[in-house]
């Protein structure tokens, strides 16, 4: 008899987390953005076409010493903690660091109020960056929806491909060790 019961609550059991994986996957499949947002981001893609280089299979750039794929630039401005704009081949583009998310500062026409810690974050950023020499390292995908490129920031090429380089040498590390930061992780598109 016990054997029975424990078979039917387990049987139980299974098909309710089934049932379960099945709402959560379809309601996730079934989600679209408002359709404002939607315009808004095909807009700015439809912008940005011109000025955008097409991805590419191959990250664009010079390989280093560790096999890391890397294009120098010179860091012009900062706009945040995470994001700085950078001279790169006599262009001015906007680059957004992966992996990491500093609090905001104030961008009242974006609907975006400070948070704690987004102005120490930004001054932090702009101590360690501005008008500093720099390597992009790029991932799977180049942009984001806003056109900002994607990219590790290296302090210096990247040569042996070890944590310690990554702690001593990739902003984006340094931003989560020195407590600026959090990490984010968001899928490419």
């Amino acid at each position: 008899m016990r054997s029975n019961i424990t078979r039917l609550t387990f049987t139980s059991l299974a098909a309710a987390l089934l049932a379960f994986a099945l709402v959560l996957v379809s309601g996730c499949a079934s989600e679209t953005p408002p359709q404002a947002a939607q315009d808004k981001g095909n807009a700015a893609q439809g912008q940005l076409a011109s000025q955008v280089p097409a991805q590419t299979q191959q990250p664009p750039g010079t390989p280093t010493q560790a096999g890391i794929r890397t294009i120098q630039a010179t860091v012009t401005s900062v706009a945040d903690g995470d994001t700085v704009h950078v001279n790169l081949n006599g262009r001015d583009e906007r680059v957004r660091m992966i992996g990491v998310n500093c609090p905001e500062i104030s961008h009242p026409d974006l609907g975006i109020k400070e948070e704690p810690y987004g102005r120490e974050a930004k001054a932090y950023t702009e101590r360690q960056l501005s008008g500093r020499q720099v390597w992009l390292e790029f991932d799977v995908q180049e942009r984001d929806k806003y056109g900002r490129l994607l990219a590790y920031i290296w302090l210096e090429p990247p040569s042996t491909g070890s944590e310690e380089e990554d702690r001593a040498n990739m902003y984006n590390a340094r931003l989560l060790l020195e407590g600026y930061a959090q990490v984010m992780t968001v899928p490419p598109t």
